[in-house]
């Protein structure tokens, strides 16, 4: 399977719902993007068919494959979309989204993969705020063992836990 023949494919079955468009990828996208989703049913099942694909297989080359050719690489964008992630953490992942997406109106990214990066940086960034650092570490060892020395109990914590450097990490 092919980008011209997976085209060819969306246009018959565009054709067979009576729509009028050129075999063209562009018109044939906007076309299909502009359809809801009970003009779109049976889509895949039908261009499954064409190209003797199953429709899983049929629906998966369009979202991650074919319908990339109409969206700008986010690639080149990655590490400005990482930094407004970590200077707003405190906004809900769709405002960090839609911040990001109209600092660049010229640019026509997946929304999906913005918010996919979106909530991925969050995440990562609130695990690193949820690191202790050594002295930190240290101070919870001391706490713990004056609590267990404080109730009658001998024990010494660096035999119990491994406190790892969280600077290292």
């Amino acid at each position: 399977m092919n980008a011209n023949e997976f085209t060819q494919a969306l246009f018959e079955y565009l054709s067979a719902r009576g729509m009028q468009i050129a075999c063209d990828a562009q018109q044939v996208h906007d076309a299909l993007e502009a359809m809801n989703a009970t003009e779109r049913r049976g889509i895949w099942e039908f261009v499954g068919k064409q190209l003797r694909v199953n429709p899983s297989t049929a629906h998966n080359y369009y979202h991650n494959t074919w319908s990339m050719q109409f969206f700008d690489n986010i690639q080149p964008y990655r590490d400005v979309l990482k930094q407004m992630v970590a200077r707003n953490m405190k906004l809900s992942n769709s405002e960090i989204v839609q911040k990001f997406l109209s600092a660049f109106p010229e640019k026509n990214f997946l929304k999906h993969t913005v918010q996919q990066i979106v909530s991925i940086q969050k995440l990562r960034n609130s695990k690193k705020e949820n690191l202790i650092t050594p002295s930190e570490s240290q101070c919870n060892v001391s706490s713990f063992q004056s609590f267990f020395e404080d109730n009658g109990y001998s024990v010494d914590i660096s035999q119990c836990v491994r406190f790892l450097d969280a600077v290292s990490m």
